[in-house]
């Protein structure tokens, strides 16, 4: 029967608890408690760091195999004495080696005690089962592990590449293995061609241009640069702070970019998973200013997520995002059969745009603040922020106008969940819209307008939900764009403020 438990961490969520900058100068903290009105942000820290401490040393008590229950006080500290007991006779056998001199002509098999013997000046001998061509001054390491296990290691003292390093033998149960060489400095290169029947362990390996396996296609530094964003590291963070630089930084929590324009010029569009922080800790409601990020036919990545920058457990400070006017590519470039590549001009936020190639697009954003910069009104603006498959919004809050949030890209179940944080006023026309214009030129500074078009592509909405929406939208053709149809919404729940 495996040991048990029953203590437990008090709040252990993490809610409600005194931050640590209060809980270091908090007076009944340094002072001790005084009559009145309990704290209790203050109380639920303290009882949650004694009961984490007591915690920890259950666990410890579980993982040497004894119970460690709140019922008796005196079994615990049996307990507690039987762990340290058991761990100290699991690691009594470790290792503490000292120094000898070994003469050079001594027979190596002898040396079976842990030492560590300092080599000096020796040629080795194969009668004297030393490692036969290696620099003769250095350090010899003997590590015995109870009766039956003992390992050699010969540290050769060179600064040339092909004779320093490490030589090693183990001798198991009374036969030694011969000796084996590991280079462990760089230097030096070799040409031709080369025949391993064996296998080749190396710290790095730099290719020039590409390798075969099995005599297969021939695999390129971009084939493993695509392993390494799509899989092995799947996610892209970029932090964005007012503090930051766009000269040096490099977009890392230790080094934010400044501007959040320059910041989405680096987005990685083989990375699956982007994250953008902006930066608001300190309590600081920070603005920052954002042109579309622009994804046409960017088919690999599958979530954009854009959250408020804050400290821990700051759950009250939001990001300011300005969505700034720009162009968003809405078609391919057709100018060879009198289509030239078109555009939606107003101020959007995100485009994603991929006619059906990539089923699963996400944005989602949280505790952010929207609003418009300055605008080009006109007929042809297009007015929405988002084109994506779903949408996402929690705790944020909306003031753009006669701009509607969502245009849905082509294909069947977009879906959307929108909720607004407590107590704002939210401004806007639709949840969603389906008819937009686009043109190869800004169609709303007088640009030629003979190739602006009506964008107008079909989609099936599996869920439309949101909570604290306006009533004013709400009334407006329940929330949605007349051109789209009441059956192409499968699912419709909005809540009023």
């Amino acid at each position: 029967m495996m040991a048990r438990t029953n203590i437990q961490v008090f709040n252990a969520g993490y809610q409600n608890i005194m931050d640590d900058d209060n809980y270091n100068v908090n007076v009944q903290r340094t002072r001790g408690v005084t009559a009145g009105i309990a704290d209790p942000l203050l109380h639920n820290k303290l009882y949650r760091q004694t009961s984490i401490m007591a915690k920890a040393l259950a666990d410890y008590i579980v993982s040497q195999g004894q119970d460690c229950l709140d019922t008796d006080l005196t079994n615990i500290t049996n307990a507690l004495t039987t762990a340290l007991e058991t761990h100290t006779k699991k690691n009594k056998n470790i290792l503490v080696t000292e120094t000898n001199v070994a003469a050079n002509t001594v027979d190596w098999n002898t040396l079976t005690e842990s030492r560590t013997y300092k080599i000096t000046g020796a040629t080795f001998a194969a009668d004297k089962h030393q490692p036969v061509g290696a620099i003769g001054t250095g350090e010899l390491v003997v590590l015995k592990n109870g009766d039956d296990t003992i390992a050699q290691v010969y540290y050769a003292n060179s600064v040339a590449y092909d004779k320093a390093g490490a030589y090693h033998r183990i001798n198991i149960g009374g036969t030694w293995t011969d000796w084996v060489y590991n280079i462990t400095n760089k230097g030096g290169s070799v040409t031709g061609n080369f025949d391993i029947n064996g296998k080749l362990t190396v710290d790095s390996l730099d290719i020039k241009n590409n390798f075969t396996v099995a005599g297969g296609t021939p695999v390129t530094g971009d084939d493993l640069q695509k392993v390494q964003d799509q899989i092995i590291a799947p996610n892209q963070l970029i932090y964005i702070s007012p503090n930051g630089s766009d000269e040096t930084g490099d977009g890392s929590s230790g080094k934010p970019y400044k501007t959040a324009d320059y910041a989405i010029t680096k987005i990685n569009k083989q990375i699956p998973t982007i994250d953008i922080y902006l930066d608001c800790r300190g309590k600081k409601s920070n603005g920052f200013n954002m042109k579309v990020i622009d994804l046409f036919r960017q088919t690999q990545i599958k979530q954009l997520n854009i959250r408020a920058w804050v400290d821990n457990q700051d759950n009250n400070t939001f990001a300011n995002l300005i969505v700034d006017y720009g162009k968003a590519q809405c078609t391919d470039d057709w100018s060879s059969t009198g289509d030239p590549v078109r555009y939606f001009w107003g101020n959007l936020l995100v485009n994603t745009t991929t006619f059906g190639q990539n089923n699963n697009v996400t944005v989602y954003l949280n505790r952010i603040n929207i609003t418009l910069g300055a605008r080009k009104k006109s007929d042809n603006e297009a007015k929405f922020l988002f084109v994506c498959d779903e949408l996402i919004m929690e705790g944020c809050s909306v003031n753009i106008d006669d701009y509607s949030l969502w245009k849905p890209t082509e294909g069947n179940g977009k879906e959307a969940n929108i909720n607004f944080q407590k107590d704002t006023t939210n401004v806007f026309k639709y949840m969603a819209i389906k008819d937009t214009k686009s043109a190869s030129s800004d169609p709303n500074i007088g640009g030629d307008i003979t190739n602006l078009r009506s964008d107008s592509r079909n989609f099936t909405i599996s869920f439309l939900t949101g909570s604290r929406i306006p009533e004013t939208v709400i009334n407006n053709n329940g929330g949605v764009s007349p051109e789209i149809p009441t059956n192409s919404i499968l699912y419709k729940y909005l809540t009023k403020p």
